[in-house]
């Protein structure tokens, strides 16, 4: 019997078929990246930073992952998944450049959106996170992600 996703190990690591992404919606959470972009989370700001994985936390944790925020050097980072279980490591950031305050308004224009970190990296991390709970669990399971 065939596996509602089609996912198979191969070689120590996983493949993804094309009919996975099939019935997946297509479209960011505009509404989620637009909350993670109003979060100034600039890497001085260590509550901004702080707060930014604060929403992400919740986000797994309503998944039913486990998940854990921590500081190094009274800089957080978050911890999502199973370090014993897993051997992939998803690493990304959070953190943000300075710019103006318009810059933390999502706006879209032309079918493009845009907003300080849209690129670089809170909607890459958003995505990454849905795709992540879209995986079967045993897929799931295999990976760590860590945002700081």
């Amino acid at each position: 019997m065939r596996s509602p996703h089609p996912c198979e190990v191969r070689r120590g690591g996983f493949y993804i078929g094309e009919g996975f992404f099939n019935d997946m919606k297509h479209q960011i959470d505009t509404k989620l990246l637009a909350k993670l972009v109003a979060i100034k989370s600039v890497s001085s700001d260590a509550k901004a930073c702080h707060r930014f994985l604060l929403v992400l936390k919740m986000i797994f944790e309503e998944a039913g992952v486990k998940v854990k925020i921590g500081f190094k050097d009274r800089q957080p980072f978050l911890v999502a998944g199973d370090s014993d279980r897993s051997d992939i490591l998803f690493l990304s950031h959070g953190d943000v450049i300075p710019g103006s305050k318009s810059l933390f308004k999502l706006r879209q224009s032309r079918g493009k959106l845009f907003g300080r970190g849209v690129l670089d990296m809170k909607g890459p991390v958003l995505i990454a996170l849905e795709v992540l709970l879209k995986l079967p669990q045993a897929f799931r399971d295999r990976i760590l992600f860590v945002v700081t």
